[in-house]
């Protein structure tokens, strides 16, 4: 379902404020001076994790602008679909999203007090 070109745009705005781009980069750049530096892969593990961290931010920045770009030269399909990626993504981004979750189910009939 294609949306109308108003009702994307206010999406991508709330999508580019929330994203904080400005500070991703600041992040992205302040990360990489890090690896230049010598005692970085003292502690593979950090330095690894530290590089993914980065890679993770790289995408997000890049697919963020793509997203914009993409609005700006009149790609309305390609935005939308971008746009609904990123709405579920900003919605998922608490602190605790990115763990896993324990889901029961149970079968029976009634309530406990059943």
């Amino acid at each position: 379902m294609i949306e109308s070109h108003e009702e994307l745009e206010r999406k991508l705005i709330n999508i580019l404020q929330k994203a904080n781009l400005n500070n991703k980069k600041n992040e992205i750049n302040t990360l990489e001076k890090n690896t230049y530096e010598s005692s970085f892969w003292n502690d593979p593990k950090k330095a690894s994790e530290t590089l993914k961290k980065i890679s993770s931010l790289k995408k997000e920045v890049d697919d963020i602008e793509m997203m914009q770009l993409l609005f700006e030269e009149g790609e309305i399909e390609e935005s939308e679909k971008l746009i609904k990626k990123y709405e579920i993504l900003l919605f998922l981004s608490g602190p605790y999203d990115k763990g896993g979750a324990v889901f029961s189910i149970h079968a029976g009939q009634g309530g406990t007090e059943a």
